[in-house]
Parts: structure tokens; C-alpha cells; sequence
């Protein structure tokens, strides 16, 4: 990794663009997290693929927003509309307590064995994956210096790690 660069090169946009071509007509299968990283598993042929989200995100359609990262960090509905809830005692880390949760578990369903049709690389390294109901996910590199979010192939030795204004290929 060469920390001495102002920005991510033109060279590193298009490493990432090649590499992540092999998305295209992928079937997304599961959609999780593991406290604040979020996984999205994808299929295709006899390959699977692995995105983890470290940074900002969100999942929209036709200019609205349907579920983003900060969801977490917010009751899911039950608890929202009961008067009784505490939010003192809220516990956003419980897998299915939280609105993120929440919709991956109903609305989600949406998106699973949705298949990919297009995928945009930005100039800072935001990723937008755009899927065949129309659905996108779109992560933000938001930082300079940490990852913001990797992609890995089950059958590859090399990790696409996007940190902030690098590019990181990591043999895993």
C-alpha cells in the first residue's frame, strides 16, 4: 500500500471496474451483517462472491430510500411504536433488533436471487450495484484511510480492498 497518495490513480478505478465485472448477471443471495459490517453473498456459475461494507451505504429504487447503514442504530418497528420502549436499554448489536435488520428480514426478500445488471465505479472508489428489479446499493467511501469496503472471490487468493484513497490487494 502506498500512503503517499493524494487520490485514488485512474489505474486502480479500472483494476477494480475489470475486477468487478465478474458481478455482472451474479444472483445476490444473502444480505447480513456482523455488528456494523454489513455481507452481501453473490452466486454465479460455480463462483461466489463476498462484499463487505464497512462505510456508508444505502439500498435504493426509484429515488427513495429503502433501508442504509445508519438503520442499525434505530429500533425496528415494534419497538418504535411502543410507548414502553426504552431507548436507554436499546441493544442496536442483537441480530434482528434494529430497522436494518428488520427490513433485510422482510422487505429484503426483494432483493435475494436478484441478479446484477450494471455496477459503477466512482473516482473515490463508491460503488453502486445496480440490480435487475431496479434495486441499486450504493457504498460511500467515506474515509481516508481505512477500508471502506472489500470484495472477494471464494475461489481467488487476492482481496479487493478499497481504504479510503487506496487501493489494496490483499492475498488471503
Amino acid at each position: 500500500m502506498n500512503w503517499n497518495h493524494k487520490h485514488m490513480e485512474k489505474k486502480d478505478i479500472e483494476y477494480i471496474k475489470n475486477k468487478m465485472q465478474v458481478l455482472l448477471g451474479a444472483e445476490c443471495k444473502m444480505i447480513g451483517r456482523l455488528s456494523t459490517l454489513v455481507k452481501f453473498h453473490f452466486i454465479t456459475n460455480d463462483s461466489v462472491f463476498f462484499l463487505h461494507i464497512h462505510s456508508s451505504f444505502r439500498l435504493t429504487r426509484e429515488r427513495k430510500i429503502l433501508n442504509a447503514n445508519l438503520d442499525m442504530f434505530k429500533p425496528k418497528e415494534e419497538n418504535r411504536n411502543n410507548p414502553l420502549f426504552n431507548y436507554n436499554e436499546f441493544k442496536w448489536d442483537i441480530l434482528g433488533n434494529n430497522s436494518f435488520d428488520e427490513w433485510v428480514q422482510t422487505k429484503g426478500r426483494e432483493l435475494r436471487n436478484q441478479k446484477v445488471k450494471n455496477i459503477l465505479i466512482s473516482n473515490y472508489g463508491d460503488l453502486v450495484i445496480t440490480f435487475e428489479n431496479n434495486m441499486n446499493l450504493e457504498i460511500f467511501n467515506n474515509t481516508s484511510l481505512v477500508e471502506s469496503w472489500c470484495f472477494l472471490e471464494n475461489d481467488s487468493d487476492e482481496a479487493i480492498i478499497v481504504r479510503g484513497n487506496y487501493l489494496e490487494r490483499e492475498t488471503v
